[in-house]
């Protein structure tokens, strides 16, 4: 490996670089200094075009009032040491290169960001105890690209001490400059979802879903997803027949009357398509043969090459066909995080780069559905959640954690941060039959500020099963606005979110995750408690509050009486809501 130092601002940036990369010329300059944020420019230039092997940039910040780590995806947030660092993946499909040291207060410390979301790029951190420092090491080029002579990129680092969520927002704005623009959200794109996969998993017919849609509908669910399925009559839950995408004709016998029942219903419809996949036992496999990356033989399938254009064109065939002949109102696309590179090149491609040709993909298939309908709705999953291939979607899901309402509430924080315009919904809520109705509220609320997926079987539901959720529906709704748009805060991001906030002009609504005490600050305020005390601490001004208590299911447990004293200890049960209103 050769290295060659760069010191700028009396910092020191080491760049490493393999001896054979024809790398010509590396070079890195301070480009602005804005109250905080300064941006820096790296360049490289090649003797020729060439596939760009690694290039790794190390630095160092001292380590001074660092507490956390925080990015898009991870959920260890300690500063691990240097030679174990913590890392951060980014590539169009994966994540987006944002990595943030944060204080015990909350407050930003050390925020890093790269221009470049579509390429291949980690961001790793860990302690130095040599240097009492904590090492940041930015490595390009981390699978194969296309070909280049140039490159250049920005890095932003700020270091404002400001509230930790305000900078990664900012960060996350910042992309916008470079023509990440963020998505038109259609109003249906932020309604609650009904979902059939945890719910039926492959065993969906038409006739019973429509039961299902009656009772979501009445429960302020505006649309379904039917998910993986309706297109296979086997149900072994692997992958071995998908890519011939037929509506199974002893489930969905007419597709076409289906969706148009459901529209009757009064909700829209969506369908699931695990777009790179396709089974070993399908009829179209043969006709890809040599035209995959590689094989899932676990999961008995292929993950297609989206750098044939014949394998595009076919893609957005099946998309645009479904749409227009079934009057789909959207689309599930799934497993797009599979496109990857193979370090393969072959004759016939018109792309070297993978993400060059899945974000050639996504766009075509974008414009190709909004050209038939301009409200389409698009939902992605977790992982691919960065601000290129956001640019085509309108819906983003948390990835797959049934029964799991940690991860749901965790992972959707995340993505309320850097989501920009896009709808944020939870990922499809789920709990045991024989649950406690407190337990199922804490599912249900711990994805309050998500938009809600709800995948249960409703004959199957307890009544008190049935309460909390129609409980939680209704809050939900009345305070979508809220919830959805207001102003919103997260408390310890290093215990992974001990309480949420959503604020408006005239309301405040707090969902407590553990022990803490929390504050009325407008007219309205809502306490939701899933914390293990059955007791919250509100803080107040006396005699300026009544406050109100209600279970899970929405039974009153105390009259509204007036708060006596600036901090007033209430009994809330689990799942439980304080409300407290000014006099």
């Amino acid at each position: 490996m050769l290295k060659k130092e760069i010191i700028i601002n009396d910092i020191s940036y080491i760049f490493d670089y393999e001896e054979n990369s024809k790398l010509k010329d590396i070079n890195m300059e301070f480009v602005s200094d804005s109250d905080g944020v300064a941006l820096y420019k790296v360049v490289f230039k090649w003797e020729e075009s060439v596939i760009p092997s690694p290039i790794q940039i190390t630095y160092q910040i001292d380590c001074i009032d660092c507490y956390s780590l925080w990015d898009c995806l991870n959920k260890e947030r300690h500063i691990n040491a240097y030679w174990v660092k913590n890392r951060t993946v980014s590539r169009l499909a994966n994540g987006m290169p944002i990595k943030q040291v944060i204080s015990k207060q909350g407050l930003n410390r050390h925020l890093v960001a790269i221009s470049d979301a579509k390429n291949p790029i980690s961001i790793s951190m860990g302690g130095n105890q040599d240097l009492n420092t904590v090492e940041t090491e930015i490595k390009f080029f981390t699978a194969i690209t296309s070909p280049m002579n140039e490159y250049e990129a920005y890095i932003r680092v700020d270091a404002r001490e400001i509230i930790y969520s305000n900078a990664i927002r900012s960060a996350r704005d910042w992309y916008n400059s470079f023509g990440y623009i963020p998505p038109y959200v259609p109003a249906d794109a932020k309604q609650p979802v009904y979902s059939t996969w945890y719910s039926y998993r492959q065993n969906i017919f038409a006739k019973q879903l429509i039961k299902e849609c009656k009772y979501a509908v009445k429960d302020g669910m505006k649309v379904i997803i039917v998910d993986d399925g309706w297109q296979t009559d086997n149900e072994t839950h692997d992958y071995e027949f998908v890519g011939d995408w037929k509506p199974s004709r002893k489930k969905f016998y007419d597709m076409k009357n289906f969706v148009e029942k459901v529209h009757d219903v009064g909700m829209k419809v969506m369908l699931w398509y695990c777009v790179p996949l396709v089974g070993f036992h399908s009829k179209v496999y043969k006709r890809f043969e040599g035209k995959y990356l590689y094989n899932m033989d676990h999961l008995k399938c292929s993950v297609i090459d989206p750098r044939y254009k014949e394998v595009r064109d076919w893609l957005i065939s099946i998309y645009t066909t479904a749409v227009k002949e079934w009057g789909l109102d959207g689309l599930k696309l799934d497993f797009i995080d599979c496109f990857y590179s193979n370090g393969k090149v072959e004759d016939g491609m018109d792309f070297v780069s993978v993400e060059d040709a899945t974000e050639c993909l996504l766009r075509d298939v974008n414009t190709a559905l909004k050209e038939i309908n301009p409200e389409i709705l698009i939902e992605f999953r977790q992982s691919y959640i960065g601000p290129v291939v956001t640019s085509y979607g309108n819906m983003i899901r948390v990835v797959d954690c049934p029964n799991d309402q940690f991860s749901n509430k965790k992972n959707g924080m995340d993505l309320r941060l850097t989501s920009s315009t896009c709808a944020v919904h939870s990922d499809m809520i789920r709990w045991n039959l024989l649950d406690t109705p407190e337990s199922v509220a804490v599912q249900l609320f711990s994805s309050l500020f998500l938009i809600p997926q709800i995948s249960v079987v409703y004959e199957e539901l307890p009544d008190v099963h049935r309460n909390v959720l129609k409980r939680f529906m209704s809050f939900w709704t009345e305070h979508k606005d809220t919830l959805i748009n207001g102003k919103l805060t997260a408390s310890n991001p290093e215990l992974l979110y001990t309480s949420i906030t959503a604020e408006s002009e005239n309301e405040r609504i707090s969902v407590l995750y553990s022990d803490s005490v929390i504050e009325a600050t407008r007219k309205q305020n809502y306490f939701i408690n899933l914390s293990q005390s059955v007791n919250l601490i509100i803080k107040s001004k006396r005699d300026k509050y009544f406050v109100e208590v209600f279970d899970c299911m929405g039974g009153r447990v105390s009259r509204k009486s007036r708060i006596k004293s600036d901090l007033a200890e209430i009994y809330v049960p689990m799942g439980g809501m304080a409300v407290v209103e000014e006099v």
